[in-house]
Parts: C-alpha cells; structure tokens; sequence
C-alpha cells in the first residue's frame, strides 16, 4: 500500500475526457466561478498540467480541470497514469489537495508580479484572480505595520505583558 509510492510505473498520454472517471470519495468541491476561471486559464494557455489518474481512469488530481476542459469543449487531454491500488489512490487524491492548501504566498511578490502582467493586458481570471480577490490582497498590503503585526502591552502598574 502506502510504502510502495513512488515505486509504481507511470506513463503520460492522450486520454479521451468521456473515459476518465471522478473519484467518488474525492472531498475536494469546485465552484462554478473556479471552473470559469480555469477555462479562462485554459483558453489563455492551453491544458498545461495533465491530470493524474489510475490505470482505470479514476482521477487523483485535476478533477477541476477535467470540468474546465469538458466545458471549453477540448475531448483530450494530457494523463499521467500510475500503477496505484485503490487505498494508495484514495490517499493520492487527499494529499495533492492538502499540499496546496498548505502553501503560503510572498504578497508584496504577488502584488508586484500581477501589476507586472497586468502591463500586458492579461486577464486576471486566467490567473485565477477575481476583482474582489485584487481589492482584498491590496488591502492586505497596504495595512499599517502596526496592524499586521500583533502588539505587546505592559501594564505600568504590574507589569505584566499582554499581546494584542
């Protein structure tokens, strides 16, 4: 099970959308708006990050951009197809989700890499930004030090520490 990732056989192919299957117990839930966005993405760049599935089809990453991809009409897409038994699979599919959850961003970075793309005329929902996504990461930025930072308070008269 578990101890043989890494060890399976791969390989990367041309998949017919019609043949590959979600995975039912896959918790992950795509909004319509992140769907649109994809395809937006799609258009701009093309399917660029193939799907990983099983050698019976079942999907472990790319549930999203399978709908994405069905809705821009494209009927192939790229696979990469491991030799994983159903538990190895089911826990592919949880990990893949949780490893992008628990990235952080470098803000200042973002900020000036999407003005930066934005010269260009690039649509921000290709990215993957909505206009309420660009207004909260300005304000992110643009808070005072002294807020983003919690704050110690000594009391004068006992002295103690109090964080805020």
């Amino acid at each position: 099970m578990l101890e043989n990732i890494g060890e399976g056989e791969m390989k990367l192919e041309q998949v017919q959308i019609k043949y590959l299957k979600e995975t039912p117990t896959n918790a992950r839930i795509h909004s319509k708006e992140q769907i649109d966005m994809l395809v937006d993405s799609m258009k701009a760049f093309g399917f660029t990050a193939p799907v990983l599935a099983t050698k019976d089809n079942v999907i472990m990453a790319g549930h999203a951009r399978v709908k994405a991809a069905k809705r821009a009409g494209i009927k192939k897409v790229p696979v990469i197809r491991f030799d994983f038994d159903e538990i190895t699979a089911r826990a592919y599919t949880i990990a893949d989700n949780k490893h992008a959850e628990n990235a952080d961003v470098d803000l200042p970075k973002l900020k000036d890499e999407l003005e930066y793309l934005d010269t260009f005329n690039i649509p921000m929902t290709a990215i993957g930004y909505t206009q309420n996504d660009l207004e909260d990461l300005m304000t992110q930025i643009h808070q005072p030090e002294e807020e983003k930072a919690e704050q110690e308070i000594k009391c004068p008269e006992c002295g103690a520490v109090f964080t805020r």
